[in-house]
């Protein structure tokens, strides 16, 4: 439940910036990829009924830090219809982000 309401969210996020052609989805420390796939399946949910011409395109991305789980996140959202994983960061360092 708390994926899609983050889906819900990042789609209310996408309406007030215009309904851009394209945007990022990039999660920290994904765990085993559940989170994102509750998202994005709500998000394409969505698009599917409000997005007229369906090439709204949705690039989303993982930083994280664990070999094994980089290999569930792929097993969770590897061939979904959403395509394939485009990218997953193995980070072997400590990572600052400043917001």
């Amino acid at each position: 439940m708390f994926g899609e309401l983050i889906g819900a969210w990042i789609l209310q996020e996408w309406t007030i910036a215009g309904k851009p052609k394209s945007f990022e989805y990039l999660e920290l420390g994904p765990g085993r990829g559940t989170l994102a796939k509750d998202a994005l399946n709500a998000i394409q949910t969505v698009l599917d009924k409000v997005d007229d011409d369906k090439k709204t395109m949705i690039n989303f991305k993982f930083v994280e830090i664990s070999p094994v789980l980089s290999k569930k996140q792929a097993k969770t959202l590897g061939k979904t219809y959403f395509g394939d994983i485009e990218d997953t960061f193995l980070v072997d360092s400590f990572l600052i982000y400043l917001y």
